[in-house]
């Protein structure tokens, strides 16, 4: 797996997926879920008051962006409550976000990681990326061939924004 970093806006950067992690105990939409829901044409706010999505661990919510949006699609992903994140639960985070990239057949995503951490940014960034990998990884050199009609597609570059 290609692992790179980029700097830019989420509305600027060009993705398939657009990963965004979220803590369970954020409230209301302000600062990085205003910029989300725009985003997606409002669906955040509606998910969220329809109670679709609260943040727990490895809880998922898929939003499409409308036409003419740089990423296509925005998956928040759940992280718990902040006091209690530890490194396992971001590699679980980023591991989650390569299982839904890879059931959408995309090869590349980006993982949005300028959140307040209650960890340091180096230590996130390192469990995101070792999660990733991680799940990302199969295990093929004693397995039979099959021909498949339908590929497995496979999760092959990452960026963290």
């Amino acid at each position: 797996m290609n692992v790179k970093t980029a700097i830019s806006s989420l509305p600027d950067f060009s993705t398939p997926l657009l990963v965004v992690p979220r803590f369970q105990d954020s409230e209301a939409l302000q600062g990085i879920d205003e910029a989300i829901d725009e985003m997606a044409g409002g669906s955040l706010s509606q998910a969220r008051e329809a109670g679709d999505f609260s943040g727990k661990p490895e809880e998922t919510l898929l939003l499409y962006a409308p036409e003419g949006r740089k990423a296509r699609r925005i998956l928040l992903v759940g992280l718990g409550k902040s006091q209690e994140l530890e490194p396992e639960g971001i590699r679980r985070m980023a591991g989650k976000a390569i299982r839904v990239a890879e059931g959408l057949r995309l090869s590349s995503l980006a993982l949005w990681t300028s959140l307040s951490w209650p960890l340091s940014r180096e230590l996130a960034a390192q469990a995101a990326v070792e999660g990733a990998v991680l799940a990302a990884w199969r295990f093929q050199e004693l397995k039979t061939v099959e021909d498949s009609s339908d590929p497995v597609v496979e999760v092959t570059e990452l960026t963290l924004l």
